[in-house]
């Protein structure tokens, strides 16, 4: 039971990010895309559920899983591998900032701690599910908004000029990635503390990552 419920919980939230990365990088959803999205949702959700199975790299699954999704997009979506790396922080990041607030908010209003809500299935599920939601509905939000990026090739022979913009935003990713990864290295015996961490290096993070976008959107179009 805790199988098939870790695994439903995962699919959809797996399902949310790529909704997300796809409204904010404005990718037409076709039927195609849709199946091969629910495919590798199933996939991924098995990977997670035993690395995170695994003490010795428990800690890291949500940083194997980013890797795999940089592959997965780059392979099967035909993204050029640098944008891949580009989309996909904006999907890893929506997950940590809105599984982030949702655990405080279950601290702070429900007095359930991050660690009791991640040795539990059944809760952790729930902050899953709940996650996926909200990603959803921003996902749909970007997409009536007439929101999100232009500037992501749909070949993966698109040649990537390395300007100033290309590095700026890669360097942010790089950062983030390897202070958040080392975050959840040293804190791993307490979530509770990894977690407001980690929402306080997105917070600082993301804003520099969606100024350095806009302004790639912006030289892009000229």
């Amino acid at each position: 039971m805790d199988y098939l419920l870790f695994t439903g919980a995962s699919v959809l939230e797996y399902v949310a990010v790529f909704a997300f990365m796809f409204a904010l990088f404005r990718f037409r959803i076709t039927k195609r895309l849709a199946v091969t999205v629910l495919t590798v949702s199933l996939m991924m959700s098995q990977v997670s559920y035993f690395t995170r199975a695994i003490p010795q790299i428990g800690e890291m699954s949500s940083f194997i899983q980013l890797a795999l999704y940089i592959i997965v997009l780059w392979i099967l979506f035909q993204v050029p591998f640098f944008y891949s790396i580009v989309m996909n922080f904006a999907g890893f990041a929506i997950v940590v900032v809105v599984q982030g607030l949702a655990l405080l908010a279950f601290q702070f209003f429900g007095g359930v701690t991050a660690d009791v809500v991640k040795g539990s299935v059944l809760l952790g599920s729930g902050v899953q599910v709940l996650s996926s939601l909200i990603e959803i509905a921003i996902a749909y939000a970007i997409v009536q908004l007439g929101g999100g990026f232009n500037f992501v090739p749909t070949s993966r022979r698109t040649y990537t000029r390395f300007n100033r913009s290309n590095v700026l935003i890669l360097v942010i990713i790089l950062a983030t990635v390897m202070l958040a990864a080392t975050l959840a290295y040293l804190l791993g015996n307490n979530f509770d503390a990894y977690v407001i961490s980690a929402c306080a290096v997105f917070a600082v993070t993301i804003p520099a990552y969606l100024y350095v976008a806009l302004r790639k959107e912006y030289e892009d179009a000229i």
